[in-house]
Protein backbone atom coordinates (compact mmCIF):
# COMPACT_ATOMS: atom_id res chain seq x y z
CA UNK A 1 0.00 0.00 0.00
CA UNK A 2 2.25 2.50 0.73
CA UNK A 3 4.57 1.59 -2.83
CA UNK A 4 1.33 2.43 -4.87
CA UNK A 5 0.30 5.72 -2.69
CA UNK A 6 4.48 6.60 -2.82
CA UNK A 7 4.03 5.89 -6.80
CA UNK A 8 1.18 8.01 -7.04
CA UNK A 9 2.76 10.60 -5.75
CA UNK A 10 5.52 10.21 -7.88
CA UNK A 11 3.31 10.02 -11.13
CA UNK A 12 1.70 13.63 -9.36
CA UNK A 13 4.74 15.39 -8.88
CA UNK A 14 6.42 14.33 -12.11
CA UNK A 15 2.85 15.67 -14.31
CA UNK A 16 3.04 18.85 -12.34
CA UNK A 17 6.84 19.38 -13.50
CA UNK A 18 5.63 18.51 -17.16
CA UNK A 19 2.91 20.81 -16.89
CA UNK A 20 5.10 24.10 -15.35
CA UNK A 21 7.51 23.44 -18.36
CA UNK A 22 5.26 23.08 -21.11
CA UNK A 23 7.08 24.20 -24.25
CA UNK A 24 4.95 24.01 -27.12
CA UNK A 25 5.69 23.28 -30.43
CA UNK A 26 4.24 25.23 -34.42
CA UNK A 27 4.37 27.72 -36.08
CA UNK A 28 3.66 31.56 -34.08
CA UNK A 29 3.05 34.97 -35.53
CA UNK A 30 5.52 37.69 -34.11
CA UNK A 31 3.05 39.62 -32.21
CA UNK A 32 1.44 43.11 -33.65
CA UNK A 33 3.01 46.21 -32.02
CA UNK A 34 0.48 47.89 -33.25
CA UNK A 35 -0.87 50.44 -30.14
CA UNK A 36 2.66 50.25 -28.44
CA UNK A 37 5.32 52.47 -28.25
CA UNK A 38 8.83 52.47 -28.24
CA UNK A 39 9.80 52.47 -24.25
CA UNK A 40 13.63 51.75 -24.07
CA UNK A 41 16.46 49.36 -25.36
CA UNK A 42 19.59 47.70 -23.73
CA UNK A 43 21.74 44.94 -24.63
CA UNK A 44 21.93 41.27 -22.00
CA UNK A 45 23.61 38.41 -21.48
CA UNK A 46 21.36 35.53 -22.10
CA UNK A 47 24.29 32.96 -22.00
CA UNK A 48 25.69 34.04 -19.22
CA UNK A 49 29.18 33.71 -20.75
CA UNK A 50 30.31 37.23 -19.74
CA UNK A 51 29.46 38.76 -23.80
CA UNK A 52 26.22 40.87 -24.21
CA UNK A 53 25.16 39.42 -27.44
CA UNK A 54 21.83 40.16 -26.90
CA UNK A 55 19.79 43.29 -27.72
CA UNK A 56 16.38 43.93 -26.20
CA UNK A 57 14.07 46.41 -27.60
CA UNK A 58 10.71 47.36 -25.45
CA UNK A 59 7.23 48.49 -26.33
CA UNK A 60 4.36 49.46 -24.27
CA UNK A 61 0.72 50.42 -24.74
CA UNK A 62 -1.41 52.47 -22.28
CA UNK A 63 -2.56 49.44 -20.13
CA UNK A 64 0.89 48.53 -19.77
CA UNK A 65 1.57 45.16 -21.12
CA UNK A 66 4.93 45.13 -23.14
CA UNK A 67 6.13 43.10 -25.73
CA UNK A 68 10.34 42.71 -25.94
CA UNK A 69 11.87 42.26 -29.05
CA UNK A 70 14.86 39.93 -28.59
CA UNK A 71 17.33 39.96 -31.74
CA UNK A 72 20.94 39.50 -31.99
CA UNK A 73 23.53 42.52 -32.28
CA UNK A 74 23.34 42.23 -36.14
CA UNK A 75 19.51 42.31 -36.04
CA UNK A 76 18.32 38.80 -36.56
CA UNK A 77 15.05 38.66 -34.67
CA UNK A 78 15.09 35.33 -32.55
CA UNK A 79 12.53 35.83 -29.98
CA UNK A 80 9.57 38.09 -29.19
CA UNK A 81 8.10 38.43 -25.31
CA UNK A 82 4.57 39.10 -24.72
CA UNK A 83 3.35 40.38 -21.27
CA UNK A 84 0.50 41.47 -20.33
CA UNK A 85 -0.44 44.63 -17.65
CA UNK A 86 -1.31 42.20 -15.12
CA UNK A 87 1.85 40.42 -15.62
CA UNK A 88 2.99 38.09 -12.95
CA UNK A 89 -0.55 38.38 -11.52
CA UNK A 90 -1.61 36.16 -14.57
CA UNK A 91 1.50 34.75 -16.05
CA UNK A 92 -0.50 31.71 -16.31
CA UNK A 93 -2.08 32.66 -19.37
CA UNK A 94 -0.46 31.92 -22.28
CA UNK A 95 -2.47 34.01 -24.54
CA UNK A 96 -1.29 36.69 -22.61
CA UNK A 97 2.07 35.39 -21.39
CA UNK A 98 4.46 33.99 -23.81
CA UNK A 99 7.83 33.94 -25.25
CA UNK A 100 8.16 32.90 -28.87
CA UNK A 101 11.60 31.20 -30.12
CA UNK A 102 13.09 30.78 -33.59
CA UNK A 103 14.72 27.59 -32.69
CA UNK A 104 16.96 26.98 -35.95
CA UNK A 105 17.26 30.77 -37.85
CA UNK A 106 14.89 30.09 -40.31
CA UNK A 107 12.56 32.99 -39.74
CA UNK A 108 9.53 31.01 -38.30
CA UNK A 109 9.16 31.18 -34.35
CA UNK A 110 8.40 27.46 -33.76
CA UNK A 111 8.85 27.36 -30.06
CA UNK A 112 6.35 29.21 -27.51
CA UNK A 113 7.46 28.85 -23.79
CA UNK A 114 6.21 30.43 -20.33
CA UNK A 115 8.06 33.94 -19.57
CA UNK A 116 9.24 32.19 -16.76
CA UNK A 117 11.05 29.49 -18.55
CA UNK A 118 14.61 29.65 -19.38
CA UNK A 119 15.25 29.88 -23.17
CA UNK A 120 18.71 30.30 -24.65
CA UNK A 121 20.24 32.18 -27.76
CA UNK A 122 19.53 29.52 -30.85
CA UNK A 123 22.76 27.15 -31.36
CA UNK A 124 22.50 28.15 -34.64
CA UNK A 125 23.00 32.17 -33.40
CA UNK A 126 25.47 30.92 -31.02
CA UNK A 127 29.29 31.71 -33.22
CA UNK A 128 27.97 34.63 -35.55
CA UNK A 129 26.84 36.62 -31.86
CA UNK A 130 29.97 36.45 -30.19
CA UNK A 131 31.79 39.85 -30.85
Amino acid sequence: MKTKILLLLVALLVSIALQSHAMEKGIFQPPSLEDYEYERAWQMDINKDGVKETHVTMYKNSDGGKILKITSLNGTVWAWAVRSSYWPKDKEDLTKNYTLRDSNCDGVFDEKLKNDEAYKVPDCLRDRMKK
